[in-house]
């Protein structure tokens, strides 16, 4: 996605904790869980007329020696308080139909959740920051998914 960034004169920006984990995942699944995420944070940015930092992050790191935390966040609109609820419901959106179904959220959370994880929102202030956490079990006996975190 970095040329979509590019474009958009988004900034991504990655930071990931020094350690090796493995998580039990469909790589195909969790890429595209995590496509959604940071699709949706750029349209968000790109809405965002007012931002004077037009960022993207992702951030991983481990707690615990347990769970594995995958942090996408952006500097867009937000999301406002009515719409919080409904965010992970089927056919949910904001967006216009050229833009959006209203089904990546639920999709996403739906992959994660078939990890034994979880995806929610962990905070939004409307026109500063928003960020969803996926939340994965580590594998502890190291039959997993390989991720640099």
């Amino acid at each position: 996605m970095g040329d979509l960034f590019a474009k958009n004169k988004v900034e991504l920006i990655e930071t990931h904790d020094s350690l090796s984990a493995s998580i039990l995942v469909d790589k195909d699944e969790l890429i595209q869980a995590l496509t959604n995420l940071l699709r949706n944070s750029l349209q968000s940015v790109c809405e965002n007329k007012n931002a004077k930092i037009r960022k993207v992050f992702i951030r991983s790191h481990c707690e615990g020696g347990l769970k594995l935390y995958i942090d996408i966040g952006d500097t867009g609109v937000g999301i406002s308080e009515k719409n919080k609820d409904l965010l992970f419901k089927n056919q949910f959106t904001t967006k216009s139909k050229e833009e959006g179904t209203g089904l990546g959220l639920s999709i996403s959370r739906r992959f994660i959740r078939n990890f034994n994880g979880d995806l929610y929102l962990l905070r939004s202030d409307q026109g500063l920051e928003t960020i969803f956490r996926v939340e994965l079990p580590l594998v502890l006996n190291g039959e997993g998914t390989e991720v640099a975190a």
